[in-house]
Formats: structure tokens, sequence, C-alpha cells
């Protein structure tokens, strides 16, 4: 593993090369919670300090880790709120994907207005925080097929 990419917020692609996986590697090991993420709308995203937490060098990710091992302390929360579009460019999405996600609950956003508004510490805290990781992408079995 080279050097902390400069950004707080990875895409899969740059944790693939952070880490020297084939990006197929880094998404299975986000699915089965082997690697903090979330996924925001369809795409994964990683804060760099829970990933470099997870891994070390040389060795695989196997299992899932202990839940005390990828929560940390809360950031203070920032004074400032962020816009829509401010709130996009953190997560490195698009626009209507803030929309989206805000308007199902599943960002933590408010809105004033018209606007739609949240804070940074609150985005730290759902890329953190993926509350039923464990069962989410788990493909369940056909019943009707052979084994």
């Amino acid at each position: 593993m080279s050097a902390p990419p400069p950004r707080e917020v990875l895409t899969l692609p740059e944790v693939a090369e952070w880490l020297g996986m084939h990006p197929n590697s880094v998404h299975r090991a986000a699915r089965s919670g082997r690697l903090p993420a979330r996924r925001v709308g369809k795409e994964w995203r990683f804060l760099t300090d829970a990933v470099a937490a997870r891994w070390t060098p040389g060795r695989r990710l196997r299992g899932a880790p202990p839940a005390a091992a990828l929560h940390q302390p809360a950031v203070p929360e920032a004074p400032i709120a962020l816009s829509a579009q401010e709130a996009a460019d953190f997560l490195r999405v698009e626009l209507h994907t803030i929309y989206h996600e805000a308007m199902a609950e599943r960002l933590p956003a408010w809105k004033e207005g018209k606007e739609w508004r949240t804070s940074e510490g609150a985005l730290r805290e759902y890329l953190r925080s993926d509350p039923d990781s464990a069962t989410r992408y788990i493909k369940e079995r056909d019943p009707r097929r052979k084994a």
C-alpha cells in the first residue's frame, strides 16, 4: 500500500489502485463488508482513514471486521450546512444522486425552503456506518435450484 491518497472520500477505482488490488476484488470486499464502504446511489464510496485502518499490506481481507474497529469517534459537527451541490462534490457523485438519496431518507439531509442541506460531519458518519451491511448484498439462494 502506497501513501494515502490526498482525498478523504475515494471511488472504487482509486481504492483499487491505492491498495494494488483489482477493482473486482475491491468490489467483492466492499459488498461482503470486509472493506469499509458505503453505496451512494449506485456507486461505492470509501473513507480514506477507514480503509487505512482496516487494510494491512500483504494480508488478505478475510471475514468482517469487529464493529469497534470501524467505528471512530464522531467528528465535531461543522457549524455551516452544505448545499446539495457541495454534498455532491464532497461525496463525488452527481447532484441528482444527492436529491434521490435525500428524498428516499437514506442520506442525512433536511430541507430549508426548497433547498436540501446537510453537514460534512453527517456525511462522514453516513459513510462510516452501514446499518445492514452484513445482509444487504447477500444473494438469497433460489430453493428451486439444485445444489
